[in-house]
């Protein structure tokens, strides 16, 4: 049962979404810093970033499928955050390139069905009538803000070992605030399994548009700080830089109700493409303040967009008893495409520095190419 707490689904979801992307604040940017810091070169820190996001998709299906199943969503997620705690716990330990490799694995793969199965419930308050999402899910993206800029500020003042147990509290507060969401009405279970979402051309067209808008972030992840610190940009802006992008994100997700409304999720994706060839291209050739501060608030567009267009597509053409498991399809689609793209983007880094980021702006011409010829196809239900 939930605790007793006098909060509706909304403020409930928020809680969760300020935990959740409290520690993704940390650890997205300032992760690698920490394995730098244990001695790791870039190739090395790249090959384990992948290696974490190919333990991602392996995970996110399965757990869809068992949410689904289940429905015991709330102890899947309990049980996804103390499993990655222990693993964060241990990593003190890693001496070893090896080491770090076997505790990378279970760290990352356990985080990665927390936002699907939470998004999965959300959704499904969100039609019911009880919460807006954009605007629940804009608490989680201040969060995200406040944690980069806070993280930035104590790694430059007590060095990047302070990462790990910044990560270590945010993974606990998660662990407690699954506890208070929601219970979802319980729905039959699916009638056929997940992989029949999968022979469906259309589901297939989406899932490739949205996983190319969120792998064209790849390099931004991996490399943003390395490569502004190396140019001479102090921890501290680094994370304004990174909050500044959250902010704009967050005022796309507050006006998300209306925009939706006006926009089809197809005509968010499209936009989310364009600015990802814009921002990447900027990126590529500049690490000049005055550009770059401009450059991040196109984040509203490649990632706000992008997710609010691909949540509500989703939402709008996946029965609810299916939802777990299309959502943990996407994650698993976005976390293989980020998976291939970070086995290459530390040698690409380093032969290229920053003009890695061109090859993002190449996948956001595809990501593009696919999302205006997926507007223009059939819009059919998908199979039940």
């Amino acid at each position: 049962m939930s605790p007793a707490l006098p909060f509706g689904s909304g403020t409930r979801f928020s809680l969760f979404y300020i935990c959740v992307f409290f520690a993704a604040g940390v650890q997205l940017p300032f992760w690698p810093l920490w394995l730098s810091g244990r001695g790791l070169s870039a190739e090395e820190v790249g090959f384990l970033l992948a290696i974490g996001t190919w333990a991602r998709v392996a995970v996110a299906p399965l757990f869809g499928q068992i949410a689904d199943r289940t429905q015991a969503v709330k102890e899947l997620l309990f049980l996804c955050a103390g499993g990655s705690l222990i693993a964060f716990l241990c990593m003190p330990l890693g001496t070893s390139f090896w080491i770090l490799f076997a505790l990378q694995i279970p760290a990352y793969a356990l985080t990665q069905p927390l936002l699907p199965l939470a998004d999965g419930q959300a959704m499904q308050a969100v039609k019911r009538g009880e919460m807006d999402y954009g605007r629940v899910r804009l608490w989680g993206s201040l969060s995200f803000i406040l944690a980069v800029m806070a993280t930035g500020e104590l790694v430059e003042r007590a060095g990047s070992g302070i990462v790990l147990w910044l990560l270590v509290s945010g993974t606990i507060a998660t662990g407690l605030a699954t506890l208070g969401l929601p219970r979802a009405p319980r729905i039959p279970p699916p009638a056929t399994p997940p992989r029949h979402l999968l022979r469906d051309s259309y589901y297939l067209h989406f899932l490739a548009t949205a996983a190319l808008l969120q792998a064209s972030h790849a390099v931004y992840y991996a490399f943003s700080a390395l490569h502004w610190k190396a140019s001479g940009i102090s921890e501290s802006l680094v994370g304004v830089l990174w909050g500044l992008g959250v902010v704009a994100e967050i005022l796309l997700f507050f006006l998300g109700r209306p925009l939706v409304a006006r926009l089809r999720p197809t005509s968010l994706l499209i936009l989310a493409a364009g600015g990802g060839l814009l921002r990447w291209s900027l990126l590529a050739f500049t690490t000049d303040l005055w550009l770059l501060f401009p450059a991040q608030t196109l984040h509203a567009l490649t990632f706000g967009a992008a997710h609010l267009g691909a949540m509500y597509w989703i939402s709008g053409r996946i029965e609810a008893s299916r939802a777990s498991s299309g959502l943990a399809l996407l994650a698993a689609a976005v976390g293989g495409a980020m998976g291939l793209l970070m086995f290459v983007t530390g040698p690409l880094y380093e032969i290229a520095g920053g003009r890695a980021y061109l090859a993002m702006a190449i996948l956001s011409v595809l990501a593009l190419l696919l999302g205006v010829t997926l507007r223009r196809r059939r819009d059919p239900h998908l199979v039940p």
